[in-house]
């Protein structure tokens, strides 16, 4: 690229600055002091110490603990001395709650009490109120968002990235994502709010990424989170932050991978959904914050990864039960034996009245009887699992059906070759557990609007397996 067409990308891409927010992160490191405010005596109104260690997380030090005869410490050892529980941390540059009181603490006795406390959550006492977030991420070892997502340019100082930037529009909230090293030459996540929001709203968003990029890309960024808040767009004045530390990065599984399908798929086919459109990726956050049960299904992929084989067999079953409940129950007047739903409802109403005019002596089972009726309206199990991707215009092969059919073994925990012989390969368990993962990626995809080719890990791990194509694409061609 000559160097006029790169002056002109960067005059055109949008630029941040991460200096006021490198400056801020690094002073974290300096210790600062605070007073304590907890309902136990032993530690409350205690002066304390409190800076960023090495491993991110917050260390608290505390001098001495509060005695009495009316309060003596021991009768609050069960709650190590209220460490262990909520409490509030006051200071002059802002207050923290401590809503899950401290991670681990150790304690010393010379002549005086130490405490050295390990805080893995503080809330700011400024979350009430709306502000501009900046939440960063360490990416540790995960792959660039670019390579999964649709983004453009974006500058970073003088510095410019010729892709990076994914801007989606969520509940009415501008939200810039993008990467970038912060300190040390560690890349960091950013997602930012360019509108001034609530910051429940702000953090609920921020964990949808989270999660869908998990099992979109197989990265499930979960490290340690801090979330930053402004009164200025560009984050020029940071006025406080909140922290958590997440349960861990965790990596798996690919649903698309973008990069390599030049390679696979032809020329012609190649102006599908390529890489994950900003369109689709809104679309997934916004089902998931207005849908527990999706967004509950989403996690559980997520959390999948680095699970043994047994373990994420049956977990994909119940995101797979899960995801079958949601598209039937959108779709029940399509599949369901009665179209209505009211006119279900009074027939299995009068076939009640009918079974309870008759004397109880004639049946073994009156409650099992009562029960069939009661799922008169209901598809089939095993015919359900086929419907919601005929619903989803998803098409099915032979072998994905035999797929689908084992899912009531994995959910009730049994592994379904051991009934033909009391061994079983683990590559006849991968096969299954990969191609699962495939066609509930095509299910989830498809509700968040996606029209490109999946990635088969099924192939890539069983090159052996010819009749199977590296990159498919399951819509139904009409």
């Amino acid at each position: 690229m000559k160097k006029d067409s790169i002056e002109e990308l960067r005059d055109r891409s949008e630029g941040f600055s991460l200096e006021a927010t490198r400056a801020y992160i690094e002073e974290l490191k300096m210790e600062k002091a605070y007073k304590i405010v907890s309902p136990y005596p032993t530690i409350d109104g205690q002066p304390c110490r409190m800076a960023m260690n090495e491993e991110g997380l917050f260390s608290l030090l505390v001098k001495e603990m509060s005695s009495s005869a009316q309060n003596p410490p021991v009768n609050y050892q069960y709650d190590g001395y209220g460490f262990n529980r909520p409490f509030v941390l006051l200071g002059r540059e802002g207050s923290f709650k401590v809503p899950l009181g401290v991670g681990s603490f150790s304690m010393t006795f010379n002549g005086s009490d130490m405490f050295n406390c390990t805080i893995v959550e503080l809330e700011s006492q400024l979350q009430e109120l709306p502000h501009f977030f900046r939440c960063v991420l360490p990416m540790g070892s995960a792959e660039r968002h670019a390579t999964y997502i649709e983004s453009v340019s974006f500058n970073v100082g003088t510095t410019l990235h010729f892709g990076g930037l994914t801007k989606l529009k969520i509940r009415g909230i501008q939200i810039n994502l993008f990467d970038c090293a912060l300190q040390d030459g560690k890349k960091c996540w950013f997602v930012e709010a360019a509108d001034k929001c609530n910051y429940e709203y702000f953090k609920q968003i921020v964990e949808g990424l989270i999660i869908h990029y998990g099992w979109i890309s197989g990265n499930l960024i979960r490290d340690k989170m801090i979330i930053l808040f402004s009164d200025d767009r560009e984050f020029n004045h940071i006025k406080h932050h909140s922290f958590y530390r997440l349960s861990g990065s965790k990596r798996g599984l690919e649903a698309i991978r973008p990069r390599d399908m030049v390679d696979f798929v032809p020329k012609q086919d190649q102006g599908e959904e390529r890489y994950l459109s900003t369109t689709t990726l809104t679309s997934l956050v916004e089902l998931s914050l207005t849908n527990s049960a999706f967004y509950r299904a989403c996690t559980i992929l997520a959390e999948s990864h680095e699970y043994p084989l047994e373990i994420r067999a049956s977990t994909y079953s119940v995101v797979l039960e899960t995801l079958k409940n949601i598209i039937i129950d959108a779709n029940s007047e399509k599949i369901n034996p009665v179209k209505s739903r009211a006119d279900a409802k009074a027939l299995i109403k009068e076939l009640k009245a009918v079974v309870a005019a008759v004397s109880p002596s004639k049946f073994n089972n009156l409650t099992a009887v009562n029960q069939r009726i009661e799922q008169l309206n209901q598809v089939g199990n095993t015919d359900s699992f086929y419907k919601i991707f005929e619903l989803s215009n998803l098409s099915l092969s032979p072998t994905d059906k035999e797929c689908l059919k084992k899912r009531n073994d994995f959910l009730h925990g049994r592994i379904p070759f051991e009934d033909e012989r009391q061994e079983y390969s683990k590559s006849e368990l991968a096969a299954i557990v990969f191609r699962m993962h495939l066609l509930l990626c095509a299910l989830l995809l498809k509700m968040g609007g996606f029209s490109g080719y999946l990635f088969n890990n099924l192939r890539y791990r069983f090159p052996e397996l010819k009749n199977e194509p590296i990159y498919r694409k399951l819509d139904i061609v009409s």
